[in-house]
Protein backbone atom coordinates (compact mmCIF):
# COMPACT_ATOMS: atom_id res chain seq x y z
CA UNK A 1 0.00 0.00 0.00
CA UNK A 2 1.35 3.42 -0.92
CA UNK A 3 1.46 6.49 1.28
CA UNK A 4 -1.32 9.02 0.71
CA UNK A 5 -0.45 11.91 -1.57
CA UNK A 6 -2.29 15.20 -0.98
CA UNK A 7 -2.57 17.96 -3.55
CA UNK A 8 -4.49 21.21 -4.05
CA UNK A 9 -7.09 20.35 -6.68
CA UNK A 10 -8.53 23.88 -6.70
CA UNK A 11 -8.25 26.98 -4.51
CA UNK A 12 -8.98 26.01 -0.90
CA UNK A 13 -9.46 22.30 -1.65
CA UNK A 14 -7.14 19.40 -0.85
CA UNK A 15 -7.62 15.86 -2.17
CA UNK A 16 -5.85 12.76 -0.97
CA UNK A 17 -4.98 9.82 -3.22
CA UNK A 18 -3.12 6.55 -2.76
CA UNK A 19 0.46 7.20 -3.83
CA UNK A 20 0.71 3.71 -5.36
CA UNK A 21 -2.50 3.29 -7.37
CA UNK A 22 -4.10 6.76 -7.43
CA UNK A 23 -7.35 5.76 -5.73
CA UNK A 24 -9.22 8.79 -4.40
CA UNK A 25 -9.25 8.69 -0.58
CA UNK A 26 -10.12 12.08 0.91
CA UNK A 27 -11.55 15.52 0.19
CA UNK A 28 -10.93 18.51 2.46
CA UNK A 29 -11.97 22.15 2.15
CA UNK A 30 -9.63 24.50 4.02
CA UNK A 31 -11.35 25.97 7.06
CA UNK A 32 -13.93 23.17 7.36
CA UNK A 33 -14.19 20.93 10.41
CA UNK A 34 -14.70 17.70 8.46
CA UNK A 35 -12.79 15.59 5.97
CA UNK A 36 -14.69 13.45 3.46
CA UNK A 37 -13.36 9.89 3.27
CA UNK A 38 -14.39 7.53 0.49
CA UNK A 39 -16.35 4.61 1.91
CA UNK A 40 -14.91 2.14 -0.59
CA UNK A 41 -11.37 2.90 0.63
CA UNK A 42 -12.07 1.50 4.12
CA UNK A 43 -11.02 -2.03 5.07
CA UNK A 44 -14.51 -2.81 6.39
CA UNK A 45 -17.06 -0.38 4.92
CA UNK A 46 -19.96 -2.43 6.32
CA UNK A 47 -19.16 -0.99 9.76
CA UNK A 48 -20.60 2.39 8.70
CA UNK A 49 -24.13 3.23 7.61
CA UNK A 50 -24.81 6.36 5.56
CA UNK A 51 -27.06 8.91 7.27
CA UNK A 52 -27.45 11.37 4.39
CA UNK A 53 -27.06 11.66 0.63
CA UNK A 54 -25.41 14.65 -1.02
CA UNK A 55 -25.14 16.03 -4.55
CA UNK A 56 -28.51 14.57 -5.55
CA UNK A 57 -28.75 17.17 -8.32
CA UNK A 58 -25.81 15.38 -9.99
CA UNK A 59 -27.02 11.80 -9.60
CA UNK A 60 -27.34 9.52 -12.59
CA UNK A 61 -30.87 8.74 -13.82
CA UNK A 62 -30.63 5.11 -12.68
CA UNK A 63 -29.56 5.97 -9.12
CA UNK A 64 -32.29 5.43 -6.53
CA UNK A 65 -32.61 8.06 -3.80
CA UNK A 66 -33.17 6.58 -0.35
CA UNK A 67 -36.27 7.69 1.53
CA UNK A 68 -34.61 6.62 4.78
CA UNK A 69 -31.83 9.23 4.66
CA UNK A 70 -31.76 13.01 4.56
CA UNK A 71 -30.98 14.22 1.06
CA UNK A 72 -29.33 17.39 -0.23
CA UNK A 73 -29.31 18.65 -3.81
CA UNK A 74 -25.76 19.92 -3.30
CA UNK A 75 -23.36 19.59 -0.36
CA UNK A 76 -24.93 19.32 3.08
CA UNK A 77 -24.72 22.21 5.55
CA UNK A 78 -21.64 21.99 7.78
CA UNK A 79 -23.77 22.39 10.91
CA UNK A 80 -25.12 18.83 10.88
Amino acid sequence: MGAMTVYASSPGVRRGHCGACGTCLTFYELGEETIDITLASLDDPDQLCPTKEIWLSHRLPWEVVSRERIGFEECSPTSD
